[in-house]
């Protein structure tokens, strides 16, 4: 919606300084006969054809393409009405982006709208001038076709740093201003001036500039080598930074997320893969992503198949990933489909990715860490079925057991067990919380020892149990476990510089299946206990 609205400003804009400013400026300074437009596009084709592109540092990738437009530019300004220069230039432009670079959609109307504007600035800031100051000297022309040209560089820079701002709905993190208006205006002082010779030359002798033809060749190879350079040491320097803070990173996920983060960084990526392969049969693969925007998973399990999903394309790029001599993961980076396609250095680069990424996760980390994860997984899913003073089964576990023995279809009775201590309360308010756990976690081990194989025993909570007993007789074999775990209660817990000593009330309900249901089992056994409870508050126990 930002963007949008920008690229109609900007339209708008444009078409306004034509209609109002430069139209009443009909003729050429140099050339009256004035040259067509059909002769400018070309020119405006090749041009944009042959581009610079420079990258911003900093965090956010930003990238800034320079085209040698000044060449046809400069002849436009001096040998064209503004009218035809417009017309040449977008008519150019149109093919170079959508046809060759296939942008569509905004991107292409916005760039387009920038060309309308920045072109129709230069050619106002020419035409203003000579009406000012007149047309000779030549030398006077010179410096007023320069200055339009970099007035209309300087609008079109903050017009793409407008645009990436609508864009992130931020201001870019890493956007230097200075870096790139320095290069900027180096390419652009050099090419307009090399233009203004080649103007001058073709008034002279038109056929002379095919002299200037190797030239024109070098200049481009020098610039496009230029940045090649740059941009292979800034990438290197930043792979070795990225390695270190990989290598330091205190786990395989905050390892994972500086991968990702480094990947999007370095290839401009919207979305970027790293899928860990399982290391044995029966495991399953673990999937990081970063992206599209602030969008990030670490360690998600996905089915290993994935592995095979999806070819290379000229916005998706897959790399494998070695440690230790093997294959232990994939890497993808994708563009959106209306972005500078990849390229062999990108290929390259990708593959250079790859290969530190294997070295920082060397030397069995990633298995240790992968071992580590396991144990985790396997940790957390115990604690949230276990109590975590006693170990025993917790409340969603018992009613899991006593609803599965329940739903057997002509099973044996199911016994439940409801065990509230009695005088818990004393040993807190006496003795502390510290001996309260230590009274609680006896009384766990001896429920247990009361238990039989294939019994449940857990903890309600505060000094509540709950024992499910499966496959009972009757009854009868119910309270006969409950006799035992109450004369079990009564024996003295050491609490650490004493005794002390609880008992325990216990409720008990046997129910078969099909007859009743866990929660109703459940609160039987409860009201059974309080019976028990206020039977022994009579006799004087509490």
């Amino acid at each position: 919606m930002l963007l949008g609205a920008l690229t109609a400003a900007i339209a708008a804009a444009g078409a306004a300084l034509l209609l109002l400013v430069l139209e009443p400026h009909g003729g050429a300074p140099w050339w009256p006969p004035g040259l067509p437009w059909w002769t400018l596009a070309p020119a405006f084709l090749l041009a944009e054809i042959a581009t610079v592109r420079i990258e911003a540092l900093g965090r956010k990738r930003i990238s800034y393409t320079f085209s040698f437009t000044e060449l046809p530019l400069v002849v436009g300004l001096l040998f064209a009405t503004p009218a035809h220069l417009v017309a040449g230039e977008f008519a150019g432009a149109v093919v170079a982006l959508g046809l060759v670079r296939r942008q569509t959609g905004l991107r292409l109307a916005f760039n387009l709208a920038q060309f309308l504007l920045t072109t129709c600035v230069a050619a106002a800031v020419l035409h203003v001038g000579l009406d000012e100051l007149g047309a000779e000297p030549a030398q006077q022309v010179w410096i007023l076709v320069a200055a339009g040209v970099l007035t209309g560089n300087v609008v079109g820079t903050l017009l793409v740093t407008l645009a990436v701002a609508a864009n992130q709905r931020s201001w870019p993190s890493g956007w230097r201003p200075g870096e790139i208006v320095d290069i900027g205006t180096a390419v652009v002082v050099t090419s307009t001036f090399f233009a203004i010779a080649c103007a001058e030359l073709a008034r002279a002798r038109a056929t002379a500039l095919a002299l200037l033809l190797p030239a024109a060749g070098v200049l481009v190879i020098a610039y496009k080598a230029y940045v090649r350079d740059r941009r292979r040491q800034e990438r290197t320097e930043l792979l070795f930074g990225w390695m270190q803070r990989v290598q330091a990173a205190a786990d395989i996920r905050a390892a994972m997320g500086a991968l990702l983060e480094e990947a999007r960084w370095l290839f401009r990526a919207d979305l970027v893969e790293i899928l860990l392969l399982p290391g044995a049969e029966g495991d399953t693969a673990l999937r990081s992503t970063g992206g599209p925007g602030d969008a990030v998973e670490l360690m998600v399990p996905v089915d290993p198949s994935v592995a095979a999903a999806g070819d290379d394309s000229k916005v998706r790029m897959r790399a494998a990933l070695q440690a230790d001599d093997r294959t232990v993961g994939l890497v993808t980076v994708c563009r959106d489909a209306d972005a500078e396609p990849f390229d062999a250095g990108d290929r390259a680069l990708l593959d250079t990715y790859v290969s530190h990424a294997g070295l920082a996760l060397e030397n069995g980390r990633l298995q240790r860490s992968l071992v580590d994860m396991a144990s985790t997984s396997e940790r957390l899913a115990l604690q949230a079925v276990t109590d975590p003073l006693t170990g025993l089964a917790n409340r969603a576990l018992l009613m899991e057991r006593l609803a599965a023995a329940l739903a057997l279809p002509g099973g044996a009775p199911v016994g439940v067990l409801m065990i509230d201590l009695d005088g818990f309360k004393d040993v807190n308010d006496t003795h502390g919380h510290a001996a309260g756990d230590r009274v609680l976690v006896a009384v766990a081990q001896r429920l247990r020892g009361c238990m039989r194989a294939g019994d449940t025993a857990g903890r309600l909570g505060g000094d509540e149990f709950l024992a499910v007993l499966e496959g009972v007789s009757g009854i009868a074999e119910a309270q006969a476990i409950a006799g035992r775990l109450e004369l079990a209660m009564l024996e003295p817990v050491n609490i650490g510089g004493g005794t002390v000593t609880v008992g325990g009330s216990v409720g008990i309900a046997v129910g078969r299946p099909g007859d009743i249901d866990a929660d109703a089992l459940v609160a039987r056994a409860d009201g059974e206990m309080y019976v028990r409870k206020a039977r022994s508050a009579g006799r004087g126990r509490r």
